[in-house]
């Protein structure tokens, strides 16, 4: 199985080694330090994850919402004079991430089970980009995105969703690293001098979103999650 194959985080020591060779990046211990404790007096709650674009309640359509929605989650710049993309929910029209995440959920309302693979496959997905107003960039590849996971999740998780989701566990570093290992949308990396540097960025996202939507709704979250970068 794909997924068996994890990408270690958090990327603290990978960073800290690479610090030597940063060209364009500096950065102030001293600033870093006023800044920690500043903060270590916090209290810094989660959000909610409570907009109406995501399910009200826990459970494999809220999961669903949060990993699709952040393997989308990326550009949504227009060109000038263009409108940027929108869906409308509950009276009003959303944008950006929120808009994206909207869709996903109005189509499980909708009857189109986007945790199966053969809804992920079809031209389903299409059909759904195709219901907003204004410009979205980067459509095709957002198609191909959710194409190639349900691809994976018929070859490597009968077929389900949530069979993935329940695979890549309730720790939320090595549910990050899953996603980046499984799925290619989420294994983010740059190269600086000729060590491989895994970013990472949606796939933590996905783990932290989920652990706080979770919560939010009273269901069980992740672990680790203050081990997230």
């Amino acid at each position: 199985m794909s997924g068996e194959k994890s990408i270690r985080l958090p990327l603290g020591k990978v960073c800290r080694d690479l610090i030597p060779h940063f060209r364009h990046v500096h950065l102030d211990p001293e600033s870093i330090d006023i800044l920690a404790d500043n903060l270590a007096g916090e209290q810094l709650p989660l959000p909610a994850w409570d907009h109406p674009a995501f399910p009200p309640t826990a459970g494999p359509i809220l999961d669903g919402v949060v990993w699709l929605g952040n393997a989308l989650n990326f550009c949504y710049w227009v060109p000038e004079g263009e409108k940027m993309w929108s869906i409308p929910i509950t009276g009003q029209r959303v944008v950006d991430a929120f808009a994206l995440f909207g869709l996903l959920n109005s189509a499980y309302q909708n009857g189109h089970d986007l945790s199966d693979a053969s809804v992920l496959k079809s031209d389903i997905v299409g059909s759904l980009f195709a219901s907003g107003q204004g410009y979205l960039p980067l459509v095709e590849e957002r198609i191909r995105i959710l194409h190639k996971i349900g691809h994976i999740i018929e070859k490597n998780f009968a077929g389900r969703l949530e069979n993935a989701i329940a695979a890549a566990g309730n720790d939320a570093l090595l549910h990050a690293g899953f996603l980046a290992a499984t799925f290619p949308s989420f294994n983010d990396f740059r190269t600086l001098d000729g060590t491989v540097v895994p970013l990472c960025k949606r796939a933590q996202l996905a783990a932290g979103m989920l652990h706080a939507a979770r919560l939010a709704r009273g269901a069980e979250g992740l672990i680790n999650t203050d081990q997230l970068t």
